[in-house]
């Protein structure tokens, strides 16, 4: 994701081909925030497949191509639908093909 939401740059791409400093760091932070949140997840029993499977992923790494003047408030939206996702896999509304995460899983993991 690093790579190619953030390291990776199109010199064709008319809005690719320059980006802000508040930019990069804007694309930079929702992709830290999806791995601190993927860790806790996982961390708390979560499956690996629903974390991949999020439909804010691909939007992250598509911030790239959103103009400037739009950045913000598409960043804004994409955050808040990421953040909704992990609350959601954490109250075990997502199932995985595995087993839905729950408070069960973690304590059968964890051996108590």
């Amino acid at each position: 994701m690093l790579r190619e939401g953030y390291l990776q740059q199109n010199a064709y791409h008319e809005i690719d081909a320059y980006c802000s400093m508040k930019k990069q760091a804007g694309i930079l932070k929702a992709i830290l925030d999806y791995y601190d949140l993927a860790v806790a997840a996982l961390d708390a029993g979560g499956q690996i497949e629903d974390i991949l499977n999020l439909k804010s992923k691909p939007k992250i790494i598509q911030l790239r191509y959103v103009k400037e003047k739009d950045f913000e408030a598409e960043l804004k939206k994409i955050s808040d639908e990421m953040g909704s996702e992990f609350k959601k896999m954490h109250k075990g509304e997502r199932k995985s093909t595995n087993e839905a995460f729950s408070p069960q899983k973690k304590q059968e993991v964890d051996g108590k």
